[in-house]
């Protein structure tokens, strides 16, 4: 991903983009929000780690309700990392 944005400071507005200016940032944190694509209910997650498909994420709850379904049909269950519904460091 190749995010672009800008930073004022004292007023001046200099554009700066992830991918060309690596060594320019300082770490922080970043988090998603969106709409789940099974319930539609609103929450945040970690976009590299939430459980999606075609880019839609899914919320840990209908996760967690699919899978006992999943399990009954011989389907693996859908996995997701501990940190899939929190804040990653970027």
């Amino acid at each position: 991903m190749n995010f672009q944005f800008q930073v004022c400071v004292n007023g001046v507005r200099t554009k700066y983009s992830m991918e060309t200016d690596k060594r320019r940032f300082v770490m922080g944190y970043m988090t998603a929000v969106g709409s789940c694509g099974v319930c539609g209910k609103t929450f945040s997650f970690n976009p590299h780690k939430v459980p999606s498909k075609n880019n839609v994420p899914f919320c840990k709850e209908c996760i967690d309700s699919a899978n006992p379904i999943r399990v009954d049909k011989g389907l693996p269950e859908i996995k997701y990392s501990s940190d899939a519904y929190s804040y990653t460091e970027e």
